[in-house]
């Protein structure tokens, strides 16, 4: 008995495609042209949907939809022409363009003319377009009504569903990154806790001054008390360690006025002070007229003369 051969059930895929894209297959979707008119401010639109209910579709013009979230979705909609051929309601598109002048005229929320072909087009971005563009915003004030109604319509907002987030997902599963990417990433990512070498220190060499012989390293103290500045040149001078020794310039010497009315001329208060058992602080507001007196000392005069004088 002879065995009937076995059909077979695959598909072939390029037929299909070739089906799918042939030129002869005739597309049974109807295509809708329509006007839109807002109840409200009488701003209109020319657009095409190829929505079973034309009526229900906003439309996606940019200015409409900015129009229609500021004054709401209030609109009517009349269905001028309608046909299942994208050449038609291109023809018809062009003509109702032309014959209205939507693109200029304020009347109108189209950026560019009707031709069937949805989405961006170059004429969107004419300078015709850009000004009409820039007109219908400029003194636009945005009411505190308007921002609420615009935090309450992206309030709660999923932008993105949980089909496209699985979809992403999967396509990136399993997906092997090159190694020299990873060790590249790494790299970057140590830069922040590695610490960056600092350049070694220059130590200076130590100067030495030409008139007592002190060495010492390139800080203040060598510039103010050596060189030029040197005791051996410029003579003895005061230090909060030593004496007040007037070297140059003007000195003072005050002259107090003891317990046992005896008057005692003061060279270094502070020392005059330590040897007595007297406040440093308040024997300097007697000086100054600050202060009356202190332990039965007081002020008799201030004496200030200058050495040049002498």
């Amino acid at each position: 008995m002879q065995k009937s051969p076995k059909t077979s059930t695959t598909t072939d895929h390029a037929s299909v495609f070739n089906c799918l894209h042939s030129p002869f297959i005739i597309n049974t979707f109807m295509i809708y042209l329509y006007v839109k008119t807002h109840q409200i401010t009488g701003l209109k639109y020319l657009g095409k949907t190829v929505c079973k209910d034309p009526h229900a579709y906003k439309g996606s013009g940019k200015i409409w939809q900015d129009h229609c979230k500021k004054h709401g979705y209030i609109y009517d909609t009349e269905i001028i022409f309608q046909s299942d051929s994208k050449d038609a309601i291109k023809e018809k598109g062009i003509y109702y363009s032309q014959l209205w002048n939507i693109v200029e005229s304020k009347e109108w929320a189209n950026l560019k003319q009707e031709e069937c072909d949805g989405g961006y087009c170059a004429n969107s971005f004419t300078p015709e377009a850009n000004a009409k563009r820039s007109a219908s915003l400029k003194g636009r004030v945005i009411t505190d009504e308007h921002r609420q109604k615009l935090s309450i319509a992206n309030k709660g907002k999923n932008w993105l569903s949980p089909e496209t987030r699985k979809a992403s997902a999967d396509k990136i599963r399993g997906r092997k990154i090159p190694k020299e990417i990873v060790e590249k990433a790494v790299r970057n990512r140590l830069k922040n806790f590695i610490k960056k070498e600092k350049p070694p220190k220059i130590k200076k060499p130590a100067i030495i001054c030409p008139h007592c012989g002190r060495e010492g390293k390139h800080l203040g103290n060598m510039r103010n008390y050596h060189f030029d500045n040197c005791e051996v040149v410029a003579g003895p001078r005061y230090r909060k360690c030593d004496n007040r020794i007037p070297a140059s310039g003007k000195a003072k010497e005050w002259v107090f006025l003891s317990p046992t009315n005896e008057q005692i001329t003061v060279t270094s208060l502070r020392k005059f002070c330590r040897e007595n058992g007297l406040n440093n602080g308040c024997m300097s507001e007697i000086a100054t007229g600050n202060r009356i007196s202190h332990k039965g000392w007081r002020i008799v005069s201030k004496i200030l003369y200058d050495d040049t004088c002498l």
